[in-house]
């Protein structure tokens, strides 16, 4: 099963919607709009930065983590024997509470970008 969200009008690109209706040049199916308010905001959630354990972050910034947005509410020296140095975030989630994560982990990866796939849009 897909993702399931709770959209509110105001969650909607319409410029999006009216970019396809225009190129259309005609009425479309509301199946075809609905698809059109899927797939930009899964292409606007695609441009969001995602928590990966080899990237650097800063106090204040505001990631994708486990699919929420999270602020980094400070980031602290860490390590250990095995791993060596790394920082150690802290996040606030929306429901307020706080979650330690790793970051700056050496081998880990920096980047975790994911095309937007037709697959997901249908879904």
């Amino acid at each position: 099963m897909g993702q399931r969200w709770e959209i509110t009008p105001e969650d909607i690109n319409l410029e999006a919607l009216a970019q396809e209706i225009r190129e259309a040049s005609r009425p479309l199916h509301l199946n075809v709009l609905a698809q059109t308010a899927v797939r930009s905001r899964l292409e606007a959630e695609a441009r969001e930065r995602v928590y990966a354990p080899g990237a650097q972050y800063a106090s204040g910034e505001i990631i994708r983590f486990n699919g929420q947005l999270a602020t980094v509410k400070a980031v602290t020296k860490g390590g250990n024997p095995k791993q060596g140095s790394f920082q150690i975030l802290t996040l606030v989630l929306p429901d307020g509470t706080e979650r330690h994560m790793a970051a700056e982990v050496s081998g880990a990866p920096a980047e975790d970008r994911r095309p937007v796939t037709e697959e997901q849009v249908r879904q």
